[in-house]
């Protein structure tokens, strides 16, 4: 027997460095009395071979190990329930590997042996007839014996039972103590081991395995250490049994035999190390001269996007300041020839007024059309630029979005009508609620459609133009809906369709002879469209017509309330004679020719005007005069128009004053500044007379009943 504990012994060493450590956990372990394997010692602390063995792997595994105290029986039953995670000291049997899982190293080997008491005779099986024997609850002994049921050591002490059956490892330590002698009577040999509940805790067993067969490979490991001092009688007077000295003779040759075969093991691990130190090396220098490749690779790498980051922030830099360079020179540009077309259009309305013939007439319109084709010009190479830059910002405002079809088509119909056209306007219901509006920019969305519109009339020879609005989708909280523009004119290639809508570009260069344009409006709508959620497009066919579309994303809201203001008469300028002749008003205007162009747009209508040539005097003059209404404009010298109505606006007598902006500076950010300044209305270069008069009389008028109602 002991030679097969030393095969297996053997045969597990070349397991144990195979097993991964388990990972840290809390295990539970039955605690019975059954000394020396397990039990609790004076101090109250569990020991025994077992426990110092688990205790020991639990240390090298990092477990935390959790004792629980029970009977033999009860800890069995609370290991099948799954209570336990392990109990020691059990005996392996066929019937118990049906309940339990067990390792495969052994921890010890036993015996059973009936020992009695010292008055007791027992030489051979039949001198138990007749007797009491006692046997541990649910151990292996059991179904050797009769069913007998009592607490062994005791029962036979204490005249209960005449003999016993315990393990030797029992009998070892404890017989002496109850007086008990052993008998000839052998029988049951068995393993014992640590046992789990079955199918949960196989990796468990399996670091209990690798401790085992690597400290069975060592003579001088814990093993070793804890076997001898279970096998350790304790002190007494009693000579050892004959066969305790056999066990010593051949534990001490199996030590021997592991030894040497530890000694063997050690050499080859020692060869085995030396290898691998040898490949680690190896493989270390490789590894570093490819990590110095790789750093190399990685600075030279970061080096270049370093370098193509600071081109890049180079160029991204460069490009900021051409684009501001360059819209504050559109800027200036807009600002130098909005001013004297505010002179060409003052003047041509006051030839008008002054009288002209037929033919002066036409020469006039003549006029007027080139300055307005010149100011569209101006006005679509801004946008352009705002767009391009990311300034340009969409407003979001109630918008009558039904009626803004029918509104382009008055305001295009004289020109529809001197071709011949017919100018027809289709629009679909939307779905909106009683109250609710759409929310969108009513002047870019009127600058979109009037730029298909245009086109439509300009490119149409004879039949119509018609002007749709459909809802193409209903997306809860908004609509995504379609304007679309269609003429019977003159078509388009499908290749000249494509470049279409790029900025500058037109169907063909002929085309841009014969029919004028900058080939900037649909660019322009098309990145309108875009800004709002939508897309702009065309379906044409040469010959037959064109459909030009463009989709926008509106939000819904609440409907605008009605406006209380004053609405302006046809004839404004008449009926500031009427209403406000007499009263005093201030015109700030450095520029001489739109001053003088100003001062006769005045003239006939009763009011009586002061001049300032600049911020200064238009504040000195106010601080003078209580004045009705003043016309700022924004860029003087000395003191600017916005800094002028802010020292206006601090005076006593001014802080309701109408100030109306009159400026060649067109952007909605000049309108916002003013506004902010404290202006009430604003007029851009150049003026248009009909719109200089309403907003006159609206701004008197208004202050006038803001006056009576205070």
């Amino acid at each position: 027997m002991v030679v097969l504990l030393l095969l297996a012994l053997a045969a597990a060493t070349w397991f144990w460095r195979q097993r991964a450590p388990a990972p840290t956990r809390v295990v539970a372990v039955g605690l019975y009395q059954n000394a020396p394997k397990v039990y609790t010692d004076a101090a109250g602390r569990p020991a025994g071979l077992f426990v110092e063995l688990i205790e020991a792997i639990a240390r090298a595994e990092g477990w935390r190990l959790r004792h629980v105290d029970c009977e033999w029986a009860r800890c069995l039953e609370m290991l099948a329930a799954g209570e336990l995670d392990l109990m020691p000291d059990v005996a392996f049997t066929e019937e118990r590997s049906r309940r339990f899982d067990f390792h495969a190293v052994s921890v010890a080997s036993s015996w059973s042996q009936i020992y009695s008491r010292s008055d007791v005779q027992v030489r051979t099986v039949a001198d138990l007839a007749g007797r009491r024997i006692a046997v541990l609850r649910g151990g292996v002994q059991e179904p050797y014996v009769a069913r007998m049921l009592a607490e062994a050591y005791e029962a036979v002490a204490a005249g209960r039972a005449d003999a016993m059956v315990t393990n030797s490892f029992s009998a070892a330590r404890r017989a002496a103590d109850y007086q008990l002698r052993e008998t000839p009577l052998l029988f049951q040999a068995s393993n014992l081991y640590f046992a789990a509940t079955p199918g949960r805790h196989d990796a468990l067993l399996a670091r209990i395995d690798a401790r085992l067969g690597e400290w069975r490979q060592q003579s001088d490991s814990i093993y070793f250490d804890a076997l001898r001092r279970a096998l350790s009688a304790p002190t007494t007077s009693a000579s050892l049994p004959r066969w305790v000295g056999w066990l010593l003779a051949a534990l001490g040759l199996s030590t021997l035999l592991l030894v040497a075969h530890g000694q063997l093991l050690r050499w080859r691990v020692a060869q085995r190390t030396a290898a691998l130190v040898a490949a680690q090396q190896q493989a270390r220098r490789a590894l570093e001269d490819q990590q110095a490749l790789l750093e190399g690779l990685v600075a030279q790498r970061t080096a270049e996007l370093l370098s193509a980051n600071r081109a890049l922030e180079i160029a991204r830099d460069e490009a900021e300041a051409a684009t501001l360079t360059k819209s504050a020179f559109l800027a200036n540009m807009s600002h130098e020839i909005r001013t004297p077309m505010n002179a060409i259009f003052g003047t041509m309305h006051l030839i008008r007024r002054a009288g002209v013939t037929p033919r002066q007439e036409a020469q006039l319109d003549i006029i007027r059309a080139a300055a307005q084709h010149l100011l569209g010009i101006i006005d679509d190479i801004l946008d352009l630029s705002k767009i391009e830059a990311g300034k340009l910002a969409m407003e979001e405002a109630p918008v009558d979005l039904a009626l803004l079809p029918t509104q382009v088509a008055t305001m295009m119909a004289e020109r529809a009508a001197e071709k011949g056209l017919h100018l027809m306007v289709d629009v679909e219901p939307l779905p909106l609620e009683p109250g609710q509006a759409l929310l969108g920019d009513t002047t870019r969305l009127t600058q979109a459609l009037l730029n298909y519109v245009s086109n439509a009339i300009k490119f149409t020879r004879q039949g119509r133009v018609t002007l749709r609005l459909r809802c193409v989708a209903d997306q809860g909280d908004q609509l995504l809906v379609r304007f679309e523009v269609e003429d019977t004119g003159i078509g388009i290639t499908p290749e000249a369709a494509a470049r279409l809508f790029e900025s500058f570009e037109q169907a063909d260069s002929s085309t841009t002879r014969r029919y004028g344009g900058t080939g900037l409006g649909l660019a322009i709508t098309r990145r309108l469209a875009r800004m709002a959620g939508g897309d702009a497009g065309l379906h044409s066919a040469p010959g037959v017509g064109s459909t030009f579309w463009f989709t926008v994303c509106l939000k819904k809201g609440a409907a605008a309330p009605a406006t209380a203001g004053p609405a302006a008469p046809e004839d404004a300028e008449q009926r500031l004679a009427q209403d406000f002749a007499g009263q005093r008003i201030l015109l700030a205007e450095d520029e001489p020719v739109n001053r003088l162009v100003a001062l006769e747009l005045l003239d006939r209508t009763g009011l009586q005007v002061d001049t300032a040539d600049d911020g200064e005097q238009a504040v000195q003059r106010a601080a003078a005069t209580p004045y009705a209404l003043i016309l700022m404009d924004v860029q003087m010298p000395r003191l600017d128009g916005l800094e002028a109505t802010r020292r206006i606006r601090r005076l006593p007598g001014h802080a309701a004053t109408p100030i109306i902006a009159m400026t060649a500076n067109a952007f909605s950010e000049d309108r916002q500044q003013c506004l902010d300044a404290g202006m009430s209305g604003f007029l851009s270069k150049p003026v248009q007379p009909e719109r200089f008069y309403a907003l006159l009389w609206q701004s008197l008028d208004g202050a006038r009943h803001a006056g009576t109602a205070a």
